[in-house]
């Protein structure tokens, strides 16, 4: 007889795993496909300490498991088969993988077009990037054209490449 139980694994451990290989999903689900306002929704959640939903996962053996990739996995650094499987949480584990721990900035979607998108919950990491792009503090809140980020709840800083500036949306209110 199977059972289930309610793990809380710090989300530092997840995204690890997610990394490694050892998180996956199974090859039935959709493609990722959140939006930056979902993005920078759920990073701002994350960093006030609010809940984000449950994510359901299930235990496998990875010899008989077809699985993928969570989007924006490094296949070189894919260390481990999968053990667990990401039954629903996808979108939101994506975003946050993407954002909090791809160094390639996070592919998503503004007006129909794909752009890229830097988060960062620590505007001083930022300085360690490798990104090409400005960051130009300017109140709380803001997107206004000829600046490079947002800011949203005081905590999340996203960063626009200089070529997309053209593709930010109108000055937010």
């Amino acid at each position: 007889m199977s059972t289930f139980n309610i793990d809380r694994p710090l989300l530092s451990e997840i995204l690890t795993d997610i990394g490694t290989g050892r998180i996956q999903l199974p090859d039935f689900q959709r493609d990722w496909i959140w939006d930056d306002y979902r993005i920078r929704s759920l990073l701002a959640s994350v960093s006030q300490a609010f809940p984000i939903g449950a994510v359901l996962t299930l235990a496998v053996d990875s010899k008989n498991s077809l699985t993928r990739l969570v989007e924006g996995v490094n296949r070189e650094k894919v260390i481990e088969s999968p053990n667990t499987l990401i039954l629903d949480g996808q979108q939101r584990l994506t975003a946050l993988f993407q954002s909090l721990k791809f160094e390639c900035g996070v592919y998503t979607k503004n007006k129909d077009k794909t752009v890229t998108r830097y988060y960062y919950l620590d505007i001083k990491k930022r300085k360690k990037s490798k990104s090409n792009c400005n960051v130009i503090k300017v109140g709380l809140h803001f997107c206004i054209i000829g600046t490079i980020f947002y800011l949203i709840r005081e905590s999340v800083f996203v960063i626009i490449e200089r070529k997309q500036l053209d593709e930010t949306p109108e000055k937010e209110h």
